[in-house]
């Protein structure tokens, strides 16, 4: 069998951060570069983080996202002549 994590408890740090660190901290974020996402790019972040595209190795090229598409389009005129 494998072995668990360790018994042994860990040491904790305790940090007081005080409201002058969180004042300066907060200045130097000001001072970055920002980006204001439309709802197209936030949606596709979502899905990034909730892990939508996972196991995504890369991007298509563009003659694989036309065969895709070739491909699609014809598994949906077949699907259409068939009788219900």
């Amino acid at each position: 069998m494998g072995r668990g994590p360790s018994k042994r408890a860990m040491p904790r740090t305790e940090v007081d951060v005080t409201a002058g660190a969180v004042t300066g901290l907060a200045a130097g974020f000001a001072s970055l570069p920002s980006w204001t996402l439309d709802e197209n790019q936030l949606a596709d972040l979502e899905m990034l983080l909730s892990g939508v595209f996972a196991p995504l190795t890369g991007f298509m090229t563009a003659s694989r996202c036309v065969g895709g598409v070739r491909v699609g389009h014809a598994r949906q005129t077949a699907s259409r002549g068939r009788s219900r």
